[in-house]
């Protein structure tokens, strides 16, 4: 895997680490918001054959929409 391929992957891994953080309000999420997750996940989404970084999206979303 090169240096650009893997980019994405950590961006959306870190869009995954942050919902963790969001879902138990831990202590070290500063000032994430479930729209900066939304949109870091989005622009790593990458081609998703199984869609399952599409379903973790309608997670953030749905937590989103929840929060207000």
């Amino acid at each position: 895997m090169t240096e650009k391929e893997k980019k994405p992957v950590h961006h959306f891994s870190a869009a995954v680490a942050g919902f963790g953080m969001l879902l138990r309000d831990s202590r070290f999420k500063g000032d994430l918001t479930w729209e900066g997750v939304r949109i870091l996940a989005a622009g790593a989404k990458g081609a998703d054959e199984d869609g399952d970084r599409a379903e973790m999206i309608r997670m953030v979303r749905t937590c989103q929409m929840l929060a207000k």
